[in-house]
């Protein structure tokens, strides 16, 4: 009789056991029919203007053969914009790669649209073996929309040399002041000072200097994109309101507006960046082509003066993403608040 006590007793706990292993067997067996195919963006690129024409690759790889369908829809929100699918055949272990055409649809002026394209591959027997969501933003061309006041306000002067920036600023219709002679650089007092993308650090002799000591003064300084040149180590021995000095890497872009691309310009021929290197016992910055450069550096001052050395390459892609132009509107909304005159949220 205590046996048979005991073995009753044991009867549920027995049941939970076995019922938790069959259900680990299930787990098992799902996680093995997820993991049978694969898909990923070839390109993380998330940023498209409202209207523009392109095409989405992804790959997709499948440990086991599959002839079945490729599914995309293209929605914002619940509400679907364009669907589709497509025959595919994988064999085992072979990536394939499924090139998407699409036409993305308008946006209204002063309105980044989110939107998310699903791709869904199903086997012959129309099971889901593999999806991926992939976010759009969608960006009006101009970031400036009913912030032309603020822009008015922002008193930007443009020293660009090499004629590379003044004709976007235009397009843009970005109110600017042209400075053609470096000499007055040194008496600056302006709201903020735009160096002109491709600007020679090393051909305008004492440049380098002249931006830094602006900076002391509470100027804010934005160099796009400088070629080549060297700046000297800021000390607070030499500079006493110096407050910190800051390297970054592209995910500064994406700090600054986590919807940009970061590797917007990873193509462009010609990328210098910033690195810290020793002379004759004494630390330059140096800007230089090697890969582990730095793209993004930054001194700031107490009184708000700050010098931005902005090494992306903006202008190659303007006019085919997003990026450089939001990219631009964030960097002067972001001197602006240095000077506590942001522009009011939209």
């Amino acid at each position: 009789m205590a046996i048979e006590a005991i073995s009753n007793r044991c009867i549920p706990f027995l049941l939970v056991v076995v019922c938790l292993a069959g259900l680990s067997g299930v787990v098992r067996a799902a996680e093995e029919d997820e993991s049978i195919a694969t898909i990923a963006p070839v390109s993380q690129r998330s940023d498209f203007f409202g209207e523009q024409q392109a095409t989405l690759s992804f790959q997709c790889v499948s440990e086991k053969p599959v002839q079945g369908k490729i599914l995309w829809q293209y929605s914002a929100g619940a509400r679907t914009l364009a669907r589709g699918e497509d025959a595919i055949e994988l064999a085992a272990g072979r990536p394939n790669v499924f090139e998407l055409p699409i036409e993305f649809p308008p946006v209204r002026e002063g309105v980044i649209f989110e939107t998310q394209m699903v791709v869904t591959i199903i086997d012959g027997d129309n099971e889901t073996l593999a999806q991926y969501t992939h976010p759009i933003w969608l960006f009006p061309k101009d970031p400036y929309t009913d912030r032309r006041e603020w822009l008015e306000q922002l008193d930007i002067h443009l020293y660009d040399p090499e004629d590379t920036t003044a004709k976007l600023l235009e397009e843009a219709k970005i109110p600017h002041t042209r400075i053609t002679n470096s000499n007055v650089l040194a008496d600056f007092e302006g709201g903020i000072l735009l160096v002109g993308s491709g600007t020679s650090l090393r051909k305008n002799r004492g440049l380098t200097d002249s931006l830094i000591t602006m900076a002391e003064r509470g100027v804010r300084v934005l160099c796009l994109a400088p070629v080549d040149g060297e700046f000297p180590w800021p000390t607070r021995e030499e500079f006493p309101q110096l407050a910190n000095v800051q390297f970054s890497s592209n995910e500064v872009i994406r700090d600054l507006d986590k919807r940009l691309n970061p590797d917007f310009d990873v193509l462009a021929e010609q990328r210098f960046g910033v690195v810290l290197e020793s002379r004759r016992g004494q630390l330059r910055v140096n800007l230089s082509e090697a890969r582990a450069a730095w793209p993004w550096w930054q001194v700031r001052f107490t009184n708000h003066g700050t010098c931005i050395l902005c090494c992306f390459d903006m202008i190659p892609t303007w006019d085919t993403s997003p990026t450089p132009r939001f990219l631009l509107a964030n960097l002067l909304e972001k001197l602006s608040l240095e000077s506590h005159s942001s522009p009011t949220e939209q």
